[in-house]
């Protein structure tokens, strides 16, 4: 294996890696807790806007990207959005580079990233991961400062799913907007316990 990849072991702990460092919040958030809600919530988006011709294999691909579409993180952290975005500003190629980065610590990444890019699938695992983040901050954020990250990202899911339904018009984007009304302000159905 190589000496800079990402061993099992690493990954193993992802359950230390904390999201959301830069942002005041009451709990904190790690990449395996961040990744298995994107794969839970991008396997309802498919099953929504796509129906039965969600296929087998796209979905399995659909998960395996979800699961670790983070998983560099462990080896170079979580850039703040702030940050990445001075730096898209300020290098044309930073995205390339960062891909480059995170597929040469992670051949897990690196061969989910190489199926899913530019596909329906792709659009799926970046809403998922929108919508944990304005779920975890509606959950856990308290100041002014997270209520205003939470309008951004929504401001952004919704100018997502305009550019997916174009993109991506043989599918019923709208669905996803559902699905995040439910994760937001859907039922809880836990069981109580008599006291």
């Amino acid at each position: 294996m190589d000496n800079n990849m990402l061993s099992l072991k690493d990954i193993s702990r992802s359950n230390c890696v904390t999201r959301w460092h830069s942002v005041p919040t009451r709990q904190t958030q790690s990449i395996a807790e961040h990744q298995y809600m994107v794969a839970v919530l991008a396997q309802a988006i498919a099953k929504a806007i796509a129906g039965s011709s969600l296929q087998p294999s796209d979905e399995l691909i659909l998960l395996n990207y979800a699961l670790f579409h983070d998983t560099p993180e462990i080896a170079i952290g979580d850039i703040p959005t702030p940050m990445k975005q001075k730096l898209a500003t300020r290098h044309s190629n930073y995205h390339a580079i960062l891909t480059d980065i995170e597929t040469e610590v992670c051949h897990q990444y690196d061969q989910y990233h190489r199926q899913i890019k530019g596909t329906y699938l792709a659009a799926i695992v970046k809403l998922a991961d929108i919508m944990d983040a304005i779920s975890f901050l509606q959950e856990h954020g308290y100041t002014r400062y997270t209520d205003k990250i939470q309008h951004k990202l929504t401001v952004n899911f919704h100018h997502q799913i305009k550019q997916y339904q174009a993109d991506y018009s043989q599918y019923d984007w709208s669905r996803a907007t559902d699905i995040l009304e439910e994760l937001l302000n859907g039922e809880e159905h836990l069981l109580e316990t008599g006291s």
